[in-house]
């Protein structure tokens, strides 16, 4: 029997092979295998937990956490095999030294009868760092302008600080958290929830998806008022020193001011008005210069829309000068003499003239005066009313002479002419 086994040993195990590989040709040629690929299967980072215990947050770096992944199986079943059967993973408890972690790539289907299965790169490149936490203040900023009219009088934001979390190097950019708020021709208030932004010192926008923060969005109320442009109203008190007067210049500056509020707290509003007493002149012997805080004298129910630079407050100029005299000589015949009562004549004592007169006042007035005309008046009758004359006698008297000039020049002596007065003899 065992002599009959092993009889044509070689030619029986040479039909053994050919009987295996004519099986094998026969599968092929009926079931033969093909290979399938699959674009952006993510990579899922497991153990990740073991960074956060040490303080340290990661970030993948170069879009290393994507692979393509081919698959090598019966080509019968290839329809049965999707996207979602794909497991790509890293496990982070395998970090090596350079920040890299392996990458594995399976099919969870066992039944698929997968040959064999690649993944287009082996490893997850990671940036490792300590984490960093920060409190920064929430900074409301409305974009663009309100209508024509209108202003922003205040912003109001919820929450007013952020904390945010992420590797040092990002957190370390983040120098300020902006919620920016669009009013562009705004006439009314604007309330909407924005997406807090992270700036650096440079004011340059940053992006970093590392960076996580403790809220989503900001809630900003933005006030908008209506605006009117009034002038400001003001006197002054008191007298410069003697021997200076007051020029009658009296500068403000700004000269206006825009006031803000409701369109019916504006209506009547006209002017602003600063007290008196705000500017006191008493003793001065130059310019007297002040500043006046405007703020304390806006109503109540509005608010003062304050220009860059001025902090709320009017510079005040009123002109103070030296008073100045000029002496004027006064021609007889520009003096006139009336009221000279009936039945009576008078004229001027000869050579008694010419006569002087020194006014004071302001230089720029005083300069002004042609005194060529410059017309004086005898009032006879109000002369003797003054004296308590009943009735005239001839004679030579002394009398005062009048004069009108404006009401900023003063007379410094009083003129007095002696007038001969005779009586006439009726015919």
């Amino acid at each position: 029997m065992k002599k009959k086994l092993l009889r044509n040993l070689g030619l029986k195990l040479l039909s053994v092979m050919i009987a295996v590989v004519l099986w094998f040709v026969v599968v092929m040629t009926n079931n033969p295998k093909d290979t399938k690929t699959f674009y952006d299967v993510p990579v899922k980072l497991v153990n990740v937990e073991l960074l956060a215990k040490e303080g340290k947050v990661y970030e993948v770096l170069d879009g290393t956490d994507l692979v393509r992944v081919t698959v090598e199986m019966p080509r019968n079943r290839m329809g049965e095999l999707t996207k979602e059967d794909i497991v790509a993973e890293a496990d982070v408890s395998k970090l090596t030294e350079i920040n890299t972690v392996p990458i594995t790539c399976s099919v969870i289907n066992p039944d698929l009868n997968i040959s064999d299965i690649k993944c287009s790169r082996d490893a997850v490149r990671l940036s490792v760092e300590e984490e960093a936490k920060k409190w920064l203040n929430v900074q409301a900023i409305p974009l663009g302008n309100v209508g024509e009219g209108y202003v922003v009088d205040s912003i109001d934001k919820s929450p007013t600080r952020i904390q945010i979390v992420g590797p040092k190097s990002a957190v370390d950019k983040v120098s300020s958290v902006v919620a920016e708020v669009d009013v562009t021709n705004a006439i009314s208030n604007v309330t909407v929830n924005v997406e807090p932004l992270f700036y650096d010192a440079e004011g340059n926008l940053l992006h970093l998806p590392s960076v996580t923060k403790n809220e989503d969005n900001i809630h900003v109320e933005v006030k908008v008022l209506a605006t009117k442009e009034v002038p400001l109203e003001l006197s002054y008190m008191g007298q410069p020193a003697e021997g200076y007067l007051v020029t009658g210049r009296i500068d403000i500056d700004p000269p206006t001011v825009l006031v803000a509020g409701t369109l019916n707290s504006l209506v009547g509003v006209n002017k602003v008005t600063i007290p008196a007493e705000e500017i006191n002149i008493t003793g001065a012997t130059e310019d007297y210069t002040t500043s006046v805080n405007i703020r304390k004298y806006i109503p109540d129910n509005l608010k003062l829309v304050e220009v860059e630079g001025s902090n709320g407050r009017a510079n005040v100029t009123v002109g103070i000068e030296p008073e100045a005299e000029r002496t004027l000589t006064i021609a007889e015949r520009n003096i006139s003499i009336e009221s000279l009562p009936e039945g009576f004549e008078a004229d001027f004592e000869q050579e008694a003239g010419p006569y002087r007169l020194t006014i004071s006042g302001l230089n720029s007035d005083i300069s002004g005066i042609d005194q060529g005309e410059v017309r004086g008046t005898v009032n006879v009758a109000a002369w003797m009313e003054r004296e308590n004359m009943s009735q005239l006698a001839a004679g030579t008297y002394r009398l005062p002479v009048s004069f009108e000039f404006p009401e900023e020049i003063r007379m410094e002596n009083e003129l007095f002419v002696r007038l001969t007065i005779v009586e006439v003899e009726e015919e």
